[in-house]
């Protein structure tokens, strides 16, 4: 479906998102016909009308940067990295202390799925760990840090 390294968004990809959104064809496309990280991301999350299986697979094509079919911590690691370069600096500084880096909030995220630093994630080990846990699907994807921190809250109550 699609990673960082490719940005070509997919026929499928493209059909799904103009089914799942208010946008067109070409709303939707660059002039070059694809996709940069930042705009994945907001179409992954614009389709929050689809399928949560769905959106977890695409979650998975993007930290599954080398297209093997595993996510390595290497993966993760460089996708919540990227993430990071999308929240403010001011932003960042309100997130909860095991998360307020990317290293720190990659490890969290790892730590879940019980991996040792040379292990891999499979899609369907993915999909169901985060189906499961509320908290890594949270934790992989963009969130405005006030929004976290509401959730954060709302969780403590």
């Amino acid at each position: 479906m699609g990673n960082t390294k490719s940005g070509a968004l997919s026929k499928e990809l493209l059909e799904d998102l103009k089914l799942n959104t208010k946008y067109s064809e070409q709303e939707l496309c660059a002039c070059d016909g694809t996709l940069d990280f930042k705009e994945y991301i907001v179409a992954l999350h614009l389709t929050s009308s689809g399928k949560t299986v769905q959106k977890l697979e695409w979650a998975f094509a993007l930290y599954d940067v080398d297209g093997n079919g595993t996510i390595s911590k290497n993966e993760i690691q460089e996708i919540v990295k990227s993430i990071f370069n999308m929240i403010s600096s001011e932003d960042q500084k309100i997130l909860p202390d095991d998360e307020n880096t990317p290293e720190k909030r990659a490890d969290k995220i790892w730590d879940f799925f019980g991996k040792k630093d040379n292990d891999k994630i499979a899609e369907g080990e993915f999909i169901r760990g985060v189906m499961d846990n509320k908290e890594i699907l949270r934790l992989i994807q963009f969130d405005e840090p006030q929004k976290v921190k509401d959730k954060l809250k709302e969780m403590k109550q």
